[in-house]
């Protein structure tokens, strides 16, 4: 027998909880998760700081690839917003986006381009509001925790 120090014990995978509110898809969480009794720290601050750094380019990318000669392309700068606001928690962009990837898929690009200026607003709104979710202090240093 090994002495109890040396047991080998079967290892059970790690199963994320999802914290109540948290935006999911099939079920996985899109930005927070809770392993076990522990918040993944900074998860929600790096993906709130990748859609800041990255969605005004991907907006202009979009608006871009709509007013050009041959709009095909897009359907990838759609996506991609699509998945850059999903990944944040911003439903509305998200929505938006995938209106417009839909409205590119059916060559729909004149209604694509008029659904742009409700994006454009929506996604300025969503950079202000994570902009202050950072700006916010953590609860312990705020005394309410």
């Amino acid at each position: 027998m090994e002495p109890a120090a040396r047991q080998r014990v079967k290892a059970r995978p790690l199963r994320p909880r999802v914290a109540k509110g948290t935006a999911t898809r099939g079920g996985v969480p899109i930005a927070t998760v809770c392993w076990g009794d522990r918040w993944t720290i900074g998860a929600r601050a790096q993906v709130l700081e990748a859609f800041l750094r990255e969605s005004v380019g991907l907006y202009v990318a979009l608006a871009r690839a709509l007013r050009a000669p041959d709009p095909r392309p897009s359907l990838s700068a759609a996506h991609s917003l699509r998945g850059a606001a999903a990944n944040a928690g911003a439903i509305r962009v998200r929505d938006i986006a995938g209106d417009i990837e839909a409205l590119a898929r059916g060559a729909d690009y004149d209604g694509a381009i008029r659904r742009l200026g409700e994006l454009a607003s929506q996604v300025e709104r969503f950079r202000d509001l994570a902009v202050a979710e950072l700006e916010a202090p953590p609860l312990r240093q705020s005394g309410v925790a």
